[in-house]
């Protein structure tokens, strides 16, 4: 999930380490995520908690900066 952690892993180096061609992302609403949505997450095994950028973004704009990194390692790691 889209994180603001400052600790987190960026999503480039998540993906140049462990790409997946099978992803989701889950990005939370302005405001970010509640404590509790927080808790739930980090109880689920395959549910990765990554920064896409330094600063805190809009729902839209972090979306579009999600797909579009996925979209260039997954042209990267094509065969």
């Amino acid at each position: 999930f889209c994180n603001e952690k400052r600790d987190d892993i960026y999503l480039h180096e998540y993906l140049s380490k462990k790409f997946k061609k099978n992803i989701s992302f889950l990005i939370g609403p302005e405001g970010g995520f509640s404590v509790r949505e927080h808790d739930l997450l980090d109880t689920y095994e395959n549910v990765v908690s990554i920064k896409l950028n330094n600063r805190i973004l809009r729902a839209e704009t972090a979306s579009i900066l999600a797909l579009s990194t996925y979209n260039l390692y997954n042209i990267k790691n094509c065969d």
